[in-house]
């Protein structure tokens, strides 16, 4: 039986410098900025449309240690547990774990996040998640 994927529900861009990326996107796509307080006096951006709504993110490479530059999607997916399980099963590695993300290294080495079910939505991605060093 195939999972059921309900959504792309958030996507996070990687980068060395958040600002930069930030106002490239906002210049290039009329989007808003709300800055994101991160660990050693960082900051990562958070990109909102007219209305306000976050659209996606701009993450410090900090929260993200070991990964290249770029872009990783979070999933929303039901049987969570029976789904990171399935990922490593295909050749994938568990980076870090939580009760509410699982970070996984595709075969490919891309990076990808697995959310249950309305763990996005209540914003209770409360980052249980710690990439491993």
């Amino acid at each position: 039986m195939n999972p059921k994927l309900l959504r792309i529900c958030w996507a996070d861009q990687i980068t060395s410098d958040p600002k930069e990326a930030a106002d490239f996107y906002s210049d290039l796509l009329g989007f808003g900025q709300l800055p994101v307080d991160e660990p050693n006096d960082r900051v990562s951006y958070c990109l909102t449309n007219d209305k306000d709504e976050e659209i996606f993110g701009i993450v410090d490479e900090i929260n993200f240690k070991g990964w290249t530059p770029g872009w990783v999607l979070y999933f929303e997916v039901d049987d969570f547990e029976a789904q990171c399980k399935r990922a490593e099963d295909l050749g994938g590695t568990i980076i870090s774990k939580g009760s509410n993300q699982c970070l996984i290294r595709d075969p490919a080495g891309a990076p990808i996040v697995l959310n249950p079910i309305g763990a996005y939505e209540e914003k209770a991605v409360e980052q249980d998640v710690e990439p491993d060093a």
